[in-house]
C-alpha cells in the first residue's frame, strides 16, 4: 500500500509540476496548439489519474493491497521493459505493430482482461493513434516493412 501512496504521490507531484510548467508556454487552443497545450493536457491527465489512484488505494482494505505484492512489483519493470523494446524496434517494426506489442505488454503487466479482448483493444487503439497522429496532425509515423502504414 505505501508503495502506491508514494507513487500516486509523486505522479500527482509531477503532473502539477507539468501543469505549473506549461503555464508559463503560450497554450493555444485544442485546433491550433501551442507549446504548452501538450505539456498542460498530460500533466493534468496524470494529475487526474494519481488522484484516482490515491483514492482507490486509501479506500482499500490492508489486506487486499498485500496480496500479490511480489508480482505487484513486477509490473512497472515489465512496462519500462515494453517501452525500451518498442522504442528500439520502433524504426525497424513499424508505429502501428509496436503500438500494439507495447499496449499489450502493459495491459498485460496490469492484468487487464482476457488475451483475445486485450488484442482487439490494443490494435483499435493503435489504429486510433494511427489515424490520430498521421492523418489529424500530419506526423511522419516510421513505417517499418509496411510502406502504407507510414
Amino acid at each position: 500500500m505505501r508503495s502506491i501512496l508514494v507513487g500516486g504521490g509523486a505522479g500527482l507531484a509531477i503532473g502539477a509540476a507539468a501543469v505549473a510548467g506549461s503555464l508559463v508556454l503560450p497554450v493555444g487552443t485544442p485546433a491550433q496548439p501551442h507549446a504548452g497545450f501538450f505539456p498542460l493536457a498530460a500533466g493534468a491527465l496524470l494529475a487526474v489519474v494519481s488522484i484516482v489512484l490515491l483514492v482507490q488505494e486509501t479506500r482499500r482494505p490492508d489486506s487486499a493491497s498485500a496480496s500479490g505484492h511480489a508480482i505487484a512489483m513486477l509490473q512497472p519493470a515489465m512496462v519500462v521493459a515494453a517501452l525500451a523494446a518498442g522504442s528500439m524496434l520502433l524504426d525497424h517494426a513499424g508505429f502501428v505493430p509496436v503500438a500494439v506489442l507495447v499496449a499489450m505488454a502493459v495491459m498485460r503487466a496490469a492484468a487487464i482482461g482476457s488475451w483475445l479482448g486485450m488484442g482487439a483493444y490494443c490494435v483499435a487503439l493503435s489504429a486510433a493513434l494511427y489515424l490520430l497522429f498521421r492523418m489529424v496532425l500530419g506526423v511522419d509515423l516510421p513505417p517499418g516493412p509496411f510502406g502504407f502504414l507510414g
